[in-house]
Formats: C-alpha cells, sequence, structure tokens
C-alpha cells in the first residue's frame, strides 16, 4: 500500500512540476500522461486497491482532477497551428509529421474533395484546408476533433471547407461525400474490415 501511494504521488507531482514549469513538449506530455494513468488508477478510480493509510489521498485526488483540466498546448508544423489537449494522442516527432503533411500535400490534385479517414486532430485535414481542398475529418475520439475544430478556427480555415465528423470510420463510411481522394491512416491495428474497399469505391484517388 505504501509503495502504491508513494509512486501515485510522484507521478502527480512530476505532472504538476512539469505544468508549473511551462515546459511542455508532447514529449513531457506523453511521459507525464503515464505517470497520470498510474496515479488515477490508484487514487480517482473506483477505490478498489487504494490505500486507506495514505494521508494525501484527498489531496491528490484533487490534484488529478486538476490536471487533466489543463489547458491544449500549441504545436507548430509547418504552416498550420495545432491545439492538442494534454492527454491527446499526437506525432511526437514533428519534423517526421512535417515530411508526411508535404508529401500528402503534395499527393493531392487541386481543388480535390478529401476525405481525411482516421484524421485524429487534423495533422492532414487543416493544411489540406489551407490549401484549398474541400475536407471531411473522420475520427471516432471526440476530443480529438474538439481539438481539431479549435485548430481550424485558429488558422482561420472556413467551416464549410473543412468539417470534422466524430464517428467511427466504418460506422461514417456510408453518410460521407463522394470524394477525389482518401488519406487513410488507420491506427496500429489498421482500418476495420471493409474500409479500403469502401473508400476506393467513392474515391478517384
Amino acid at each position: 500500500g505504501g509503495e502504491r501511494c508513494h509512486n501515485a504521488r510522484a507521478g502527480v507531482h512530476h505532472l504538476i512540476a512539469l505544468n508549473g514549469a511551462n515546459a511542455f513538449t508532447h514529449e513531457l506530455v506523453v511521459e507525464a500522461d503515464q505517470a497520470m494513468r498510474v496515479a488515477v488508477a490508484h487514487l480517482a478510480g473506483d477505490d478498489g486497491g487504494v490505500d486507506d493509510g495514505c494521508e494525501q489521498e484527498r489531496i491528490l485526488r484533487r490534484r488529478v482532477r486538476a490536471a487533466f483540466r489543463m489547458a491544449p498546448f500549441r504545436e507548430q508544423i509547418g504552416d498550420v497551428a495545432y491545439l492538442v489537449s494534454p492527454t491527446a494522442f499526437f506525432q511526437t516527432n514533428v519534423a517526421a509529421a512535417a515530411l508526411l503533411v508535404g508529401l500528402v500535400r503534395g499527393a493531392v490534385p487541386p481543388g480535390a474533395r478529401v476525405l481525411d479517414l482516421y484524421a485524429g486532430a487534423g495533422l492532414f485535414s487543416l493544411p489540406l484546408a489551407l490549401d484549398g481542398h474541400v475536407v471531411t475529418a473522420v475520427e471516432e475520439n471526440r476530443a480529438a476533433t474538439e481539438d481539431g475544430e479549435a485548430s481550424r478556427r485558429l488558422n482561420g480555415i472556413p467551416a464549410e471547407r473543412c468539417r470534422f465528423v466524430a464517428r467511427p470510420v466504418e460506422n461514417a463510411l456510408a453518410a460521407l461525400p463522394p470524394a477525389d481522394a482518401v488519406v487513410l491512416d488507420p491506427p496500429r491495428d489498421g482500418c476495420a474490415p471493409g474500409d479500403r474497399k469502401s473508400t476506393r469505391l467513392n474515391s478517384s484517388h
């Protein structure tokens, strides 16, 4: 019990120290988030396994909740600024992400209607919209789509140029508009069965 409480307390204090120093990069956020998950599991869950003898339990609970309400941080990739929630996924290697964005921007034909599937917070959607394409970005993680919408507004992109759809790709495909190009960037598990076939039927690139 004492070791569990100590580990959780260390994770919370680590995140609070980073926040107080305003020193967030995405790598630090990922590191801190891992520590926070340990803290949350022990101190902000269902209490099964919480050490009742931990003197700072109530304080830690408040700090856990406060830490998860931190404001998004800003990441710049090329000419696009992204607002990313501290616990949301985003590319950790900005240089590599910039190369990928450049390749995608160069591959999409001018004036295309684009489907960005598994869009996350809009890594590809936002720069494509800035290039003049009409983009529909599909992402099931609502926090990520909210980040994408915030970034769209930050970059002055009209809502009709870039629309975020907060639904699983496999559930959204049938209702999506026709597209001239599809950006398909699934998680490590890959696409859901039928996604690649469906996107080929609805696009020309």
